[in-house]
C-alpha cells in the first residue's frame, strides 16, 4: 500500500509542476517537495484546486498564509476587501467563491499537515462562515434598503437590523470541512419601511437571498450548504421572525429537540447585541430553573428517531451517527448542559469542549470518563475532516475501499490502517458504553422485564395481594393496603400518560429494594408520602428512575428518620443531592459553604429577586440535607449538628446582607459605602449560642454605626434581609426571622443606632433581656461594629447585681415561661416546657452566669449553656458534681429531643424516664437561691 501511495504522490505532483509551469509559476522553488508529496495523495479536493488554479498556491506561499495562523477578525477583513456592496450580484457570487476556494485549501492544508490542531481547525472553518454569513448580510440589508428604504420598528421607531442565528456546529464553533450550516433569521420589531412593505417582507427577502448567495451551485463552486429547517415550524415556517413572535413559539409550540438546538445558538450575522438579546429571552426555554431530568427521555427518543430515518443504511461505520460516534458524545454533554444548566451557567456555553470542561471541574463527570471522551471527540473530529477534505464531500463514512482507508490512517498519522481503526474502535466503545449506562438502555429494560413491575397495574386488591406474597413480602397485606392508598390518591388520576409510565416504574423498583428490608412496610408508607407529594412532577419520577441509587439512599434514610423523608417532600429538588454518597454523606465545612456561596452569587442574575432567595434556600436545604442524612446515619453527635447547622445560617446570613446592601444601594444611590459599612447583624437565641436545630429560628438584631446620619439606608437594609430570607419561593422560604428581642421589641425601630442599643441596654433592658443578651453574638457586617457591640455586651452583663433581685426576677420570668408553655400532660413529661426539663436548666445557667459576671468576667466569654457550665465550674461558683449533673442532662433530654423530632414526634416521653434528674433539677434552684 505504501508503494502505491508514493507513486500516485509522484504522479500528482508531476501534474501540479507540469500545470504550474504552463503559468509560470515555480512551484518547486517557493515549497518543499516532499511537503506537497506528502498533501497531495490525502486530499482530492487540494489536488484538483492547485492543479487547476495553481496561483492559489503560490498566493498561500507567498504571503506567509499557509504557515501562520490568522488574527482575530482577519477573515471578516478579506471577504470585505474582496466584495463592494455596489457590484454587481454575479460579481459578488463569484468573488466570494474565488476567495472560499483559496481559504478552504489553506485550511484542509495546514489541518492534514497538522500546522492547526482540530479545535484551530474547527473555529477557523467557523469564523470563516461568520464572516461570510455577516458580509452577505451587510449587502443584503444595504441592496434592499437602497431599493425600500430602511425598515422602522413600530414601538421603538428606530431602524430594524437582522439578526443571523448561528446554529449546530456553527454555533459551537465546532464547523467540520464540509458541513451544513444551520441558521435562522430574526429581527427585533414589527413595523414597515419608507416605502410601506412590512419588515416581515423585507427581511424575508434579505433572509432567503443570503440563504441563496452562500448556498446556489455556480460553474466557480458553491461557499456553504446552507440548512434553515431548524427555524419554528420548519420547512413550512416563515424563513424570518420578529423576537416576540420567536418567543412566543418556543412558550406555546417549542419542543424537546428545539432546546437542544438552542443550545448552541450564537449570533453570527447582523445585530449583535440586539441578537444576543434574543438569545437571553429564549434562556428560559431552553434551561429550566430546577434539574430536568425529563431531558433522559428526550435524548432516548431522539437517538431513537435517528435510528429509524438511517434504517436500512449502515451506519456501523458512520463515526457522526453509529454507536459511539460523535453524536453520542454531543448527547452525553448536552444531557448535563439541559439538566444542570438552568442552576449552573458555566454550562450555559455552545462549545462543547467548554461544556466538558465545566462536567469536569463541577464533578458532574469523573474527570477520568471526561478525559477519554474529550480524546475520542477530538480523534473523530479530525476523522470527520480528514474524510471531508479528500473530496470536499459532506460525508461521515468509513470507506471501504482499502486504498483509501490506508490513506485515512495516513492522514490521521498512522502507519496502517489496523494500526489506526483498533484506535478507532477503542474510543467508539467507550463512548458508546458511557452513552448506554448514561441512559440506562439496558436498566430501563430490566425493569419493564421484571415480576415488581405488574404489582401497579393490577387492580384488584386481593390479586394484588396474593402476587406480593408470591413476591416474597411477608407484610404483603400492609403493603397492599399502602399501595391501595397510593393508588387511590386523587391527584395520581391527574397523571398523563407519561407521568403514570415513569411512577410505575418507579414503584416497582421500589418493591425490588424493598423485599430485602425488615420494616418494608413502614419504610415504604413513609416513602409513599414522598411519592403523593412529587406525583404530578414527572421530573422527579424521572430523577429517581434515572438515578437507582437515589431510592437506596431514600431507603436507607427512612428506615432512621420519617423526619428527613417529610423534608424531601417538602424540597423535592434535594432529591439531587442523594445521587453523590461522596457528599450526601459528609457535612460540609465552613469553607465548602463559603465557596459554594461564593459561586452562587457569581452566578447571580442581581435584577432577579426571586433568584436570590431561591440561591439562598439552595444553599440552607442542601446542605441542611447533609446534616441530616451524616447525623441519621451516626456519623456526628448532636452538638456537631447544631455547630453544622449554624454555620450554615451564618453563611446565609452574610450572603443576605450582601445581596441586600446591593438591592438597596440601588434604590438610594447617595450612599458610596463598600458593603456592610457601618452595619452588622447580631444573632441571639440558638443562632447566638450555635446551638441550631433544624427547625430553629433566627432571632436577630440589627444595628448600624452611631456616626451614621442615613438610618433610612439601615433601616431597608434591614426590611431587605428579612424580605430575602422570608419570602416564599419555589424552594419555600430560607428562615423564619424573629426580631422581637431589639430594644423595645415589635414597637421598637428595626434597625438601631449602636449608642441608642447601649443607652437602652444599661438603663431600661429588663432582666430578660439580659438574660438574651448572654447568647448574643455578632455575626455578620462591620468589624468595628462587631467590637463596639462585644464592648457593650461585657458592660452590660458584668455590672454588679443584687442577689436576692436578680433571683426573683429570672424566677418570676422562669415561672411566666413555663405557665406559658407547660401542658401538664398526666402521665406524660413535656422534656423542654415542663418543669425540671430544658428551659429550666437554661434559666438555672443564666441566672448563675449574671449573678457572677461581675467577680468572673470570664464566664460571658461564651455563648453555649455548655460551656457556661464548664465555666462556672472552672471559676468554682458551682460544685463538679453538680456541673456534671446538669451537663449531661441536658445534653440526654437533647438527644432525645432530638431524635424525637427526627420521627417527627413531639419532644413528650413517659414522667418516669426522666424522673429522679428532674427532681435533682428543682433542687439545683434550691441551693443557689
Amino acid at each position: 500500500m505504501m508503494t502505491s501511495f508514493l507513486r500516485e504522490a509522484e504522479s500528482r505532483y508531476k501534474t501540479l509542476i507540469e500545470s504550474a509551469r504552463k503559468k509560470e509559476i515555480p512551484i518547486e522553488e517557493l515549497i518543499e517537495e516532499e511537503r506537497i508529496k506528502h498533501i497531495l495523495p490525502l486530499s482530492d479536493f487540494i489536488f484538483r484546486a492547485i492543479t487547476k488554479e495553481p496561483e492559489i498556491l503560490l498566493d498561500l506561499v507567498e504571503s506567509g498564509d499557509l504557515n501562520r495562523d490568522y488574527l482575530e477578525g482577519e477573515y471578516r477583513e478579506r471577504i470585505k476587501k474582496g466584495l463592494r456592496k455596489e457590484e454587481d450580484r454575479r460579481i459578488l457570487v463569484k468573488e466570494i467563491r474565488k476567495i472560499r476556494k483559496r481559504e478552504m485549501v489553506r485550511i484542509a492544508w495546514r489541518d492534514i499537515e497538522g500546522r492547526a490542531d482540530v479545535v484551530k481547525t474547527m473555529k477557523e472553518l467557523s469564523l470563516f462562515a461568520d464572516a461570510c454569513i455577516d458580509a452577505s448580510t451587510e449587502i443584503f440589508y444595504y441592496i434592499y434598503s437602497k431599493r425600500y428604504g430602511t425598515p422602522i420598528g413600530e414601538r421603538s421607531h428606530f431602524p430594524q437590523q437582522l439578526i443571523v442565528i448561528g446554529l449546530g456546529k456553527l454555533g459551537g464553533n465546532e464547523l467540520n470541512f464540509s458541513s451544513d450550516i444551520d441558521i435562522m433569521f430574526a429581527y427585533p420589531e414589527a413595523g414597515r419601511t419608507y416605502s410601506n412593505i412590512t419588515n416581515d417582507e423585507f427581511f424575508s427577502r434579505v433572509s432567503l437571498d443570503i440563504v441563496r448567495f452562500l448556498s446556489e451551485y455556480t460553474e466557480d463552486g458553491f461557499i456553504f450548504r446552507v440548512d434553515t429547517r431548524l427555524r419554528p415550524f420548519g420547512k413550512s415556517g416563515s424563513i424570518v421572525m420578529n423576537f416576540d413572535a420567536l418567543e412566543e413559539y418556543y412558550q406555546v409550540y417549542g419542543r424537546e429537540w428545539e432546546r437542544y438546538a438552542l443550545i448552541k445558538a450564537r449570533i453570527v450575522g447582523g445585530d449583535l447585541e440586539r441578537g444576543n438579546e434574543l438569545l437571553n429571552r429564549l434562556k428560559p426555554f431552553v434551561y429550566r430553573r430546577y434539574l430536568d431530568y425529563t431531558v433522559f427521555d428526550s435524548i432516548r427518543e431522539m437517538k431513537q428517531k435517528i435510528m429509524e430515518e438511517e434504517r436500512g443504511i449502515s451506519i456501523l461505520d458512520n463515526i457522526k451517527i453509529g454507536p459511539g460516534g460523535i453524536r453520542e458524545i454531543e448527547f452525553f454533554v448536552q444531557v448535563f448542559q439541559l439538566l444542570r444548566g438552568g442552576i449552573d451557567p458555566d454550562l450555559q456555553v455552545q462549545n462543547l469542549l467548554k461544556a466538558m470542561d465545566v462536567l469536569e471541574n463541577r464533578g458532574y463527570v469523573p474527570s477520568d470518563t471526561c478525559k477519554r471522551l474529550r480524546n475520542a471527540y477530538l480523534f473523530l473530529r479530525k476523522l470527520e475532516n480528514r474524510l471531508q477534505e479528500y473530496d470536499d464531500l459532506q460525508t461521515h463514512t468509513i470507506p471501504k475501499d482499502e486504498d483509501r482507508r490506508f490513506k485515512i490512517a495516513i492522514s490521521m498519522g498512522y502507519k496502517s490502517w489496523d494500526e489506526f481503526y483498533e484506535d478507532l474502535m477503542d474510543h467508539t466503545s467507550f463512548v458508546h458504553k458511557q452513552f448506554e449506562e448514561l441512559l440506562r438502555l439496558k436498566y430501563r429494560r430490566e425493569i419493564e422485564e421484571n415480576r415488581f413491575y405488574l404489582v401497579w397495574e393490577i387492580e384488584d386488591p386481593k390479586e394484588r395481594k396474593e402476587l406480593l406474597k408470591s413476591l416474597g413480602f411477608w407484610e404483603a397485606e400492609k403493603i397492599n393496603l399502602i399501595i391501595s392508598d397510593l393508588k387511590n390518591f386523587t391527584k395520581l388520576k391527574h397523571m398523563g400518560e407519561r407521568g403514570r409510565i415513569l411512577l410505575k416504574k418507579v414503584i416497582s423498583v421500589i418493591l425490588e429494594r424493598l423485599l430485602k428490608e425488615r420494616d418494608a412496610e413502614e419504610i415504604l408508607k413513609r416513602l409513599s408520602s414522598l411519592i403523593k407529594s412529587i406525583s404530578l412532577r414527572t421530573n422527579y419520577l424521572s430523577l429517581m428512575l434515572e438515578n437507582p441509587s437515589v431510592i437506596d439512599h431514600l431507603i436507607r434514610l427512612a428506615k432512621e428518620s420519617s423526619w428527613i423523608i417529610s423534608f424531601v417532600a417538602r424540597y423535592p429538588v434535594l432529591l439531587d443531592e442523594l445521587i453523590d454518597p461522596r457528599t450526601l454523606y459528609t457535612p460540609p465545612t465552613r469553607e465548602e459553604l463559603e465557596r459554594e456561596m461564593k459561586y452562587r452569587l457569581e452566578n447571580l442574575d442581581l435584577e432577579d429577586k426571586e433568584a436570590q432567595m431561591i440561591q439562598l434556600s439552595l444553599l440552607r436545604y442542601t446542605n441542611t440535607l447533609r446534616v441530616a442524612a451524616s447525623d441519621i446515619i451516626g456519623v456526628i453527635s448532636v452538638m456537631d449538628v447544631s455547630t453544622y447547622l449554624t454555620n450554615i445560617a451564618e453563611v446565609v446570613l452574610n450572603a443576605s446582607m450582601i445581596l441586600a446592601w446591593r438591592n438597596i444601594q440601588k434604590k438610594i444611590r447617595s450612599v458610596p459605602r463598600p458593603e456592610g459599612k457601618g452595619f452588622c447583624i447580631i444573632g441571639y437565641g440558638k443562632l447566638g449560642g450555635r446551638e441550631l436545630s433544624y427547625s430553629s429560628d433566627l432571632d436577630l438584631v440589627f444595628l448600624y454605626s452611631a456616626d451614621s446620619v442615613d438610618a433610612t439606608f439601615y433601616i431597608k437594609m434591614s426590611q431587605e434581609i428579612i424580605r430575602l430570607l422570608t419570602t416564599y419561593t419555589v424552594m419555600g422560604k430560607a428562615y423564619e426571622v424573629d426580631t422581637r428581642l431589639r430594644p423595645d421589641g415589635s414597637s421598637g425601630v428595626l434597625a438601631v443606632n449602636i449608642d441608642s442599643y447601649r443607652e437602652y441596654q444599661i438603663n431600661r433592658a429588663w432582666t430578660w433581656e439580659h438574660q438574651a443578651l448572654l447568647r448574643a453574638r455578632p455575626i455578620c457586617g462591620d468589624e468595628i461594629l462587631k467590637d463596639q457591640f462585644e464592648r457593650i455586651r461585657y458592660e452590660v452583663l458584668t455590672k454588679k447585681r443584687e442577689k436576692e433581685r436578680l433571683f426573683n426576677e429570672v424566677w418570676e420570668m422562669r415561672k411566666k415561661v413555663l405557665s406559658q408553655l407547660s401542658k401538664k400532660m398526666p402521665g406524660l413529661f413535656h422534656i423542654k416546657n415542663d418543669p425540671g426539663g430544658i428551659i429550666d436548666i437554661e434559666f438555672l445557667i443564666q441566672y448563675l452566669v449574671l449573678l457572677h459576671a461581675s467577680s468572673f468576667p470570664q464566664l460571658i466569654k461564651w455563648r453555649a449553656h455548655i460551656y457556661f457550665l464548664e465555666e462556672l465550674k472552672r471559676v468554682e461558683v458551682i460544685k463538679e458534681e453538680d456541673a456534671k449533673f446538669l451537663k449531661d442532662t441536658y445534653i440526654k433530654m437533647r438527644y432525645t429531643m432530638h431524635k424525637l423530632s427526627l420521627q417527627e414526634k413531639m419532644p413528650i416521653v413517659k414522667e418516669d424516664e426522666f424522673e429522679e434528674m428532674r427532681k435533682k433539677v428543682m433542687d439545683m434552684w434550691n441551693k443557689v437561691k
